[in-house]
């Protein structure tokens, strides 16, 4: 039986890592604007659907944007159809993160998760069709990061991040968005680099792994810091760099969603993706 990653983790199968606080290394930043593709996600070697990502920068900030169209197993033969979209902006100078949403559609149903942080409290805003409701929590001390479902390409944010600073065993912080939000010690460890294979080349990639009280991920990490695999072994999650889009020339035309903003219980219109139905590759 395919396992139901929905049930493992509240809201949505699978998590993705964003980095919310400053990133320290200058080229890193050239890095993190400088790249654009698309990862296909499977759950034992089923291909659930792809992600598109984008690295860019806009003016002062930073910003990671990404698209999700997948579905997901449900049992007795069903799937759900996931549409999701997710933006992070970081300032261009110290990294700091100025804000964080996604908006998802799951079979019909819409979710709106937005994070508004200050210097040592956010609050997490969160509608559905349920309602809407906003809370206030303590930052965690020292560097962190935030998990929401299924953007998994911003893992490749912790990646890059992790990959410019010297270290054998680290711990990291982890802000969980749940129906309730929490926030987990994780502890990042290299364990060296192996040949990896990238289309028709052989790279040598560096792994780590990523070990919190919820889950135990492992990285597989480009020379130039971009994540080239992530895998979830306990749900069988495998997500996989295109080797095409990890070429020089390779782009795609920005995906910048409208600004962040409240959710419509508070103040403003809620940024919604394309009504595109889940397209997979080769189909």
């Amino acid at each position: 039986m395919v396992p139901n990653l929905r049930m493992l983790f509240p809201g949505a199968f699978g998590l993705f890592a964003v980095a919310v606080l400053a990133l320290p290394s200058p080229a890193l930043a050239g890095e993190f604007v400088a790249d654009q593709g698309f990862y296909r996600v499977y759950q034992n070697d089923h291909l659930l659907g792809v992600e598109r990502v984008s690295f860019e920068q806009h003016g002062d900030s930073l910003v990671l944007i990404s698209t999700v169209r997948q579905r997901l197993p449900r049992g007795m033969g069903q799937q759900d159809t996931l549409a999701k979209t997710g933006m992070l902006v970081l300032g261009l100078r110290d990294h700091a993160l100025r804000s964080y949403q996604s908006y998802e559609q799951l079979n019909g149903d819409n979710l709106t998760r937005i994070l508004s942080v200050d210097d040592t409290v956010y609050t997490s805003y969160r509608q559905s069709s349920e309602g809407g409701f906003g809370d206030t929590y303590a930052l965690p001390p020292g560097r962190a990061y935030v998990v929401d479902p299924q953007v998994f390409a911003l893992f490749d944010g912790l990646c890059r991040d992790l990959h410019a600073q010297h270290f054998d065993e680290r711990t990291v912080s982890m802000i969980y968005i749940m129906a309730r939000d929490t926030t987990v010690t994780a502890r990042v460890k290299r364990l060296g680099t192996e040949p990896f294979k990238l289309g028709a080349q052989t790279v040598t990639a560096e792994k780590f792994s990523i070990t919190d009280p919820l889950s135990q991920f492992f990285a597989w990490v480009s020379p130039r810091g971009r994540m080239l695999r992530l895998t979830l072994p306990v749900v069988g999650l495998r997500v996989e760099r295109d080797p095409e889009s990890l070429k020089p020339k390779s782009s795609m035309k920005s995906a910048l969603p409208p600004a962040p903003g409240l959710p419509t219980v508070t103040m403003g219109p809620t940024p919604k993706p394309s009504q595109d139905p889940v397209a997979l590759p080769g189909r």
